[in-house]
């Protein structure tokens, strides 16, 4: 059984993977109210929840018209996309489309606040040992919270007498017995 400290950085990384998921799972239910409006954003936008993609999906609740939504967007990509974006709205959300959506943006703030929460009491905690985050994090495509994540599971390294029992505890040694 890991210490006290590693448990509590294990359960802390474990919420914050969490709360990622129930972001997603709120995002995913506005794409599907869109698509189900016959308004598709994805394939055009690259990310409907970004500074801009959130500009569009404002005004399209707040049914503000399309000429006055691309004036408030200043970024030149999503200007140039301006017939893309128009012809990917096909379709009128209606009030209990808009209800939906604003319930769900609610939420996805809400967990937003969360995560910025469990991102400062994580960083807090790992900054205490800064030799190991640093090392995960020389890996290529390991960030900060993989990085915490990998710790967090392992727990203390020097538990281990060797490579191979962390290797072998970590799930990725397997071994094939066929007769």
């Amino acid at each position: 059984v890991p210490e006290k400290g590693i448990r509590e950085y294990r359960d802390l990384c474990r919420e914050y993977r969490s709360l990622i998921q129930i972001r997603t799972k709120f995002r995913n239910k506005i794409h599907r109210i869109l698509s189900r409006s016959g308004i598709r954003l994805s394939p055009v936008i690259s990310d409907i929840f970004g500074k801009n993609g959130s500009i569009i999906l404002d005004g399209l609740i707040n049914g503000r018209s399309l000429d006055s939504i691309f004036e408030s967007i200043k970024h030149p990509g999503i200007l140039r996309k301006r017939a893309e974006i128009i012809g990917s709205i096909c379709g009128n959300l209606s009030e209990h489309d808009v209800f939906l959506i604003q319930s769900s943006m609610c939420m996805i703030n809400a967990v937003d606040q969360e995560i910025d929460l469990f991102i400062t009491k994580m960083e807090n905690r790992f900054y205490q040992k800064p030799t190991d985050i640093s090392i995960l994090i020389s890996i290529p495509g390991i960030q900060l919270q993989s990085a915490s994540a990998i710790l967090a599971e392992i727990g203390d390294i020097n538990q281990y007498p060797s490579f191979k029992n962390l290797v072998s505890f970590a799930g990725l040694n397997p071994k094939v017995s066929e007769s």
